[in-house]
């Protein structure tokens, strides 16, 4: 196939310095240039001519060839119907990403440029072992590529699933599905009163006014005969605005009682932007690319329980993730209000998830706290000698000041490492020789006994990886978006990609 020039035209808004890096990778994947020419607006190759692969690219609007100029998939999937170009700012909430605001989800773009970097191809199998909300399965549903999640947070593999599901419905039934719903919810909601004796609503009547809980309520029964895969949409869409709508502080993740007014905007009203708004980003994706068919799915597994074969198949050909941080986001306590109401876990079952995800900010119990910190003393679990050294430092360094929460920090990170020990080896049992797993991951920073100690977790996770039989492929910085906030004082400042191959 004979050569031509192609002139790539970057998306007209501004990018990280990684993610035009990304770009430059992706071009030489997919379209194997013998030239690479940069310029502010744009980039031009010399390369076979491959229509396929040019529209494939992530970071580039259009391309042209030979006069003609071609919209990439992507530049689509962020426009949408053209009723409003964006010019300014990324998407990342087009097709089904804009359903929930789950805690820490991935960049979209980020996550198809690796797909386009490491030879993903349709057909191909993906595993996510920490999927969050999925937005690594659904980017793999967009270009037909198989893909399974797990994770131990039951809500976040609702919401993965019901993204994926969401894909699949015609708009024309959702749309019926919605006026249906609305009809349910004005009859229920009238004379509604709740019932005596119930645990869940107990629990639920202490964080939220009363009139605001008989509307939550109201509209979680208005769902009961519609089909499922609808059903869950809405419910999914509702959970997203419970905080809002809470006496916990909105823009706290841990649990603090309110201290800013509530929304103006009723409830219900709100409600019903929330679902036009996500009815229209799926229809906007479903008039240029259709009705999709996925088998892709998350399940509610913790990865270091997971068994090829057995809870889980095995034979990937690729992983991806972006894992808990060592004393990660809260995702329990943000996420407690939408788990009662839906029913997925008791107020009572709480603080025992919370404990148990991968980089939780505290123990159970004290006996739990003192048999971590002897483990850490003696280095039981036989973790590689570089991670035990800093984590008995930050021991070594803690003073009388400390409080209880720094006091359990280093036999928190200890435990933090040995249990991504274990979900790197299940990584590794389910990983295809030669496949590559690809994480962004989070610097950390404390402050112990009055002196802020840098927490660099990549670099710690390659050695931990390179211990259970990984070789390190890449560990390659990243900027991160900056924070702002109640919790900005405690937001990572940098991430990294590592990949490893096995």
């Amino acid at each position: 196939m004979a050569n031509n020039e192609v002139n790539l035209f970057w998306h007209k808004y501004k990018f990280f310095p990684y993610e035009k890096k990304l770009a430059i990778r992706e071009i030489q994947t997919l379209l194997v240039p013998e030239r690479i020419d940069e310029y502010p607006e744009r980039v031009t190759v010399t390369a076979p001519q491959n229509r396929n692969n040019l529209e494939k690219l992530v970071y580039f609007s259009h391309t042209q060839t030979n006069g003609a100029l071609i919209e990439t998939e992507q530049f689509q999937y962020e426009n949408g119907a053209r009723a409003n170009i964006r010019l300014k700012k990324q998407n990342t909430r087009y097709s089904a990403h804009g359903l929930h605001e789950y805690k820490g989800k991935f960049n979209p773009q980020v996550v198809r440029s690796l797909y386009n970097i490491f030879g993903i191809q349709e057909g191909s199998l993906v595993l996510d072992p920490f999927c969050g909300s999925g937005t690594s399965l659904v980017e793999a549903a967009h270009q037909n590529i198989r893909a399974v999640g797990t994770d131990i947070n039951p809500l976040a593999a609702f919401i993965a699933n019901t993204k994926l599901n969401s894909l699949q419905i015609n708009i024309a039934e959702l749309r019926e599905a919605k006026e249906q719903l609305f009809r349910n919810y004005t009859t229920i909601r009238e004379g509604y009163e709740l019932p005596e004796h119930d645990v869940r609503l107990t629990y639920l009547n202490d964080w939220f006014p009363y009139n605001i809980l008989l509307d939550i309520e109201a509209f979680r029964l208005s769902t009961n005969d519609l089909p499922e895969a609808q059903r869950n949409v809405f419910l999914v869409i509702a959970s997203n605005l419970l905080r809002d709508y809470s006496l916990q502080e909105p823009g706290d993740l841990r649990i603090r009682r309110r201290r800013t007014p509530l929304p103006e905007t009723p409830f219900k009203e709100a409600l019903l932007t929330a679902v036009e708004g996500s009815i229209v980003n799926l229809e906007s994706f479903q008039v240029q690319f259709g009705v999709l068919e996925t088998e892709n799915h998350a399940l509610n597994l913790d990865i270091r329980n997971a068994i090829p074969n057995e809870n889980i198949r095995g034979g990937f050909d690729f992983a991806i993730t972006s894992p808990p941080y060592a004393t990660a986001l809260p995702y329990i306590d943000t996420q407690r209000l939408s788990l009662v109401w839906l029913d997925m876990i008791s107020a009572r079952e709480i603080k025992n998830l919370e404990s148990d995800l991968i980089g939780s900010r505290e123990f159970k119990l004290k006996a739990e706290e003192k048999a971590w910190s002897e483990n850490l003393a003696t280095n039981t679990l036989d973790l590689p000698e570089e991670i035990y050294n800093f984590c008995f430092r930050l021991y070594s360094m803690l003073t009388p000041t400390d409080g209880f929460r720094k006091k359990a920090l280093p036999s928190l990170l200890y435990r933090y490492f040995k249990d991504m020990s274990l979900a790197f080896t299940s990584v590794h049992n389910l990983l295809n020789d030669g496949g590559h797993f690809a994480l962004i991951v989070g610097h950390n920073h404390t402050k112990i006994g009055g002196v802020r100690t840098d927490i660099d977790t990549p670099y710690f996770l390659g050695i931990l990886g390179e211990s259970l039989g990984f070789q390190i492929h890449e560990i390659t910085p990243l900027e991160a978006y900056q924070r702002y906030g109640l919790n900005a004082s405690n937001a990572v400042e940098k991430e990294s990609l590592i990949v490893f191959t096995k």
